[in-house]
């Protein structure tokens, strides 16, 4: 696995959509596929790794995420 093939994992899921809890988690499975060799080779570290995870959700849920953190 590669940080280029992560990048499109990201990108891809960014432009979907999650309705529910079942299709976050089907998006995070995906993403932990690639993202967990990704950190165990040491190739990203732990917060690229959860950076690149944020980045991967749709906008409206990111918007949604940060409204909660910052009440």
């Amino acid at each position: 696995m590669t940080v280029a093939e992560l990048v499109k994992l990201v990108k891809r899921s960014a432009k979907g959509r999650v309705a529910d809890e079942e299709d976050l988690n089907t998006c995070y499975r995906k993403f932990w596929i690639i993202a967990a060799d990704l950190v165990e080779a040491d190739i990203i570290n732990k917060k690229q790794h959860d950076k690149y995870f944020r980045k991967g959700l749709p906008w409206e849920l990111q918007y949604a995420i940060s409204d909660c953190l910052e009440v």
